[in-house]
């Protein structure tokens, strides 16, 4: 037997950890609304939710990143482009999520340095209203873009986790 080794762990979330499977996983038990999202390409991501839509649209939002924005996890309910992207990368953003945006940009998400999630999919479609009121029902709170890789998606898919109390 030798010592007890520590281990730093990033949590998805807050929460009071509720199980231990030495080196595979810890289970954390949290109150908390959640997204089950169509796509998404990353890492796990943290940051205060700005959301820039308050009604779904078509019409990708230009020119509304402001310094308020930096490290922030922007949500529109339009699909997306690469100039907005562009531009969520020079405010140095956390994470974004959009309703959807064309299968071109795939190769170009693949280059970002923060999460990017779709919550309808591929194409030209607006965020549905259920998903974008909740966002803005909670905009300025923490969330958590948790885009863990599987090779089906039926294992795991891409989530929006927004603590709603930190006790648990």
């Amino acid at each position: 037997a030798g010592e007890p080794v520590q281990k730093d762990v990033f949590a998805a979330v807050p929460g009071k950890i509720v199980a231990i499977e030495p080196d595979s996983h810890v289970v954390i038990e949290s109150q908390a609304a959640l997204v089950h999202a169509a796509w998404g390409y990353g890492t796990l991501a943290w940051g205060t939710l700005r959301v820039l839509d308050t009604t779904p649209g078509l019409d990708t939002p230009t020119g509304r990143f402001t310094i308020d924005h930096r490290g922030s996890v922007i949500a529109i309910g339009s699909p997306l482009t690469k100039e907005f992207l562009d531009g969520a990368s020079e405010i140095r953003i956390k994470g974004v999520i959009a309703s959807s945006m064309p299968a071109s940009l795939v190769e170009h998400i693949k280059t970002l340095d923060y999460p990017v999630i779709l919550t309808q999919g591929f194409g030209q479609l607006a965020m549905s209203d259920e998903i974008l009121s909740l966002l803005n029902t909670y905009n300025g709170r923490e969330v958590s873009l948790d885009v863990s890789s599987s090779t089906d998606w039926r294992d795991s898919r891409p989530q929006i986790i927004i603590p709603v109390s930190s006790s648990g």
